[in-house]
């Protein structure tokens, strides 16, 4: 992740299985990755964050044909009524929000696009979302 280099937080990404392969749309999906991150810089990394932290774990459901993208960052923590369709709504934005309030959105399309899912999971970590893509959608 060159671009992400010169950065005040980490990015890490652990890939459990090495030779995953997906069919998807490449430019769009690293454009809904880049947007998590923005999202992560804008919102979850406001205030005053020790050492702030991005984490991708991908590994492959080989029974369901899956890829699932375990997203997690230490920072400021999802809304506590927050549902996954709020977070991919178009175009919306809270009145206090730096962003266009197209992060979520483009991810969601994403997601739909290629027939995928995405999970908001309540754990220990303050944002934690699962993105699940089909190896093969139609």
């Amino acid at each position: 992740m060159p671009s992400y280099e010169n950065k005040p937080y980490k990015i890490t990404i652990e890939c459990k299985d090495k030779a995953l392969e997906v069919s998807l749309h490449v430019e769009s999906f690293i454009e809904a990755i880049n947007n998590i991150i923005r999202n992560a810089e804008v919102h979850a990394f406001s205030g005053d964050i020790v050492d702030p932290e991005l984490r991708f774990e991908i590994h492959e459901d080989k029974m369901e044909e899956e890829i699932i993208i375990d997203y997690t960052n230490n920072g400021n923590p999802f809304p506590p009524s927050m549902t996954e369709n709020e977070f991919m709504s178009f175009g919306k934005k809270s009145r206090n929000s730096n962003g266009e309030g197209l992060g979520g959105a483009w991810i969601g399309k994403v997601i739909d696009a290629h027939d995928g899912s995405l999970e908001i999971i309540r754990d220990k970590n303050p944002v934690h979302f699962r993105i699940t893509i089909p190896k093969e959608f139609i």
